[in-house]
């Protein structure tokens, strides 16, 4: 292969990559979850639902469920302890964030750490938290096992999304989700 054509391909596939990012961030559907003072960005065609709990949503047609949680600095605290101590063997990540965050996600398993068996772990489980001040949120994505095996949505598109919450003020969170 030439030179220029090597020149040629590299550009080629630096472009499409910009297109592929650009037009993902395009297609995003922001949504304020109900009843709550968070925002994300979600794939076109998401239909979010509530689940019985106030605070858990379904996300069709993938199955996703967010489970959102709100407290003060012992929220914070114990996220990072379930990050280290939990059967689970959570990673710490990094999302594409310009604020002060916690991240870490679980790519799930039949097995905790130890080489247990675990059941009923068929989801992979991604945990961001965000503080405001006193205020924390959690906002945990269990994604099922089989729509990341099927390739309907993978690790990079969940942390794509966890990349664009945003937490809207209590007073515009309330105007919002009325119906």
């Amino acid at each position: 292969m030439t030179a220029t054509l090597r020149v040629a391909v590299a550009l080629f596939c630096l472009i499409a990559g910009a297109i592929e990012v650009s037009h993902r961030a395009s297609a995003a559907d922001p949504q304020l979850l109900p009843g709550t003072r968070v925002t994300l960005d979600l794939p076109p065609g998401s239909v979010v639902s509530r689940s019985g709990d106030q605070s858990v949503f379904l996300v069709q047609p993938l199955g996703m469920k967010i489970r959102i949680k709100e407290g003060g600095p012992e929220l914070d605290e114990l996220e990072h302890k379930m990050s280290k101590l939990s059967a689970r063997a959570f990673r710490q990540g990094k999302l594409a964030r310009s604020d002060t965050y916690f991240y870490f996600w679980w790519p799930g398993s039949t097995v905790d750490k130890t080489g247990r068996p675990i059941k009923d772990l068929a989801s992979a489980e991604f945990h961001l938290v965000l503080s405001v001040k006193d205020q924390v949120t959690a906002i945990i994505v269990n994604v099922p096992r089989a729509a990341i095996d099927a390739g309907k949505i993978n690790v990079r598109d969940i942390e794509d999304i966890l990349a664009t919450a945003r937490l809207v003020p209590p007073a515009a969170g309330a105007e919002k989700s009325k119906p």
